[in-house]
């Protein structure tokens, strides 16, 4: 083997190896901007973050309201208000 050959085989896999480090930086990078951009809940007393689904905040422990619990803007009753309006008619 000569050093003329052993110097070629280095230079391409430097070459190579600098490819790849780039390719994945770039990678990795884009990656991080597409998790930064979804939003985080969090909660409406404390200004906590809070996991996605969660019921009560864990710092505060204030409920968090959920679909189901609030009214919409539009008018229309939600189903907690929908079933208690129900049973208050069905009682008289």
């Amino acid at each position: 083997m000569t050093y003329g050959h052993f110097f070629t085989v280095l230079i391409n896999f430097i070459i190579v190896a600098i490819f790849l480090f780039i390719l994945i930086k770039i990678i990795t990078s884009l990656i991080k901007k597409k998790k930064e951009e979804e939003p985080k809940p969090t909660c409406p007393s404390c200004k906590c973050e809070i996991k996605e689904g969660a019921k009560k905040c864990q710092w505060c422990t204030a409920d968090i309201p959920g679909e189901d619990d609030v009214s919409s803007d539009d008018g229309k009753a939600s189903s907690y208000e929908t079933r208690y309006m129900e049973d208050k008619y069905a009682r008289s």
